[in-house]
């Protein structure tokens, strides 16, 4: 039998969250590596779909580069983020955080 070594990466779980009376659509990127911290934005309409919205939100205001991505058809509202940034936080003053 053939040996391989898996890649241990941070995952980033992304949702999308539904306009309501008061608030507009909006992206939801929890980090599993640091205690479910979350962060919550606002849908940026000149990107198409959720994996752009939240590679664009964590490359462009925390530094993190995604390696890879998941996008299960079972779960139409969620999509799975993968790097090999175990440093960087999403604790940023332009969004707001939001522990579970």
């Amino acid at each position: 039998m053939k040996k391989t070594r898996a890649i241990n990466k941070r995952m980033f779980v992304v949702k999308y969250l539904s306009a309501t009376k008061k608030r507009g659509t909006r992206v939801k990127i929890t980090d599993t590596r640091h205690r479910g911290k979350s962060i919550i934005k606002s849908w940026d309409y000149s990107l198409n779909g959720l994996t752009e919205q939240a590679i664009n939100i964590l490359l462009n205001e925390f530094g993190i580069i995604i390696t890879g991505y998941s996008e299960p058809f079972t779960e139409m509202d969620k999509v799975y983020l993968f790097t090999d940034n175990f440093s960087s936080t999403l604790e940023n003053p332009t969004g707001y955080i939001v522990n579970n």
